[in-house]
């Protein structure tokens, strides 16, 4: 009773009986925040996203706009994961083409091997 209403959204994303107006509030309310509380905001919205995964995701394919807000609100995050992914895939590129090498170089020597043991076993010769 003590805790204002414009608060009460908040302590309720807490819980897994998110609603529709809670996910708007908090959508529309997040990016008014400052700075210092922004963090805090990104952190209720993931939990709240997280415990209500079947709302979040029945708003965001039914209202269009929600999805940008939401898109908006993890924009951070977004651009992160980005870093990491192209940073992954160049890692994944380069160990391919590391284990192609390796292979190219052993389908190789396999090749010089077989054509000695050929030349010794007389199956090169006509």
């Amino acid at each position: 009773k003590e805790i204002p209403d414009n608060r009460k959204s908040w302590l309720k994303c807490l819980t897994r009986s998110g609603t529709v107006p809670e996910l708007e509030s908090i959508v529309e309310n997040t990016p008014a925040l400052d700075k210092h509380n922004k963090p805090y905001a990104d952190n209720m919205m993931d939990i709240f996203t997280s415990a209500n995964r079947e709302l979040v995701s029945k708003q965001i394919k039914e209202e269009p706009e929600m999805c940008n807000a939401v898109n908006e609100l993890f924009a951070d995050e977004i651009a992160e994961m980005k870093v990491i992914i192209a940073d992954k895939d160049a890692l994944i590129t380069k160990l391919q083409s590391d284990r192609d090498s390796q292979l190219a170089s052993k389908d190789a020597i396999i090749a010089k091997l077989r054509a000695e043991l050929d030349k010794y076993t007389g199956k090169g010769q006509h």
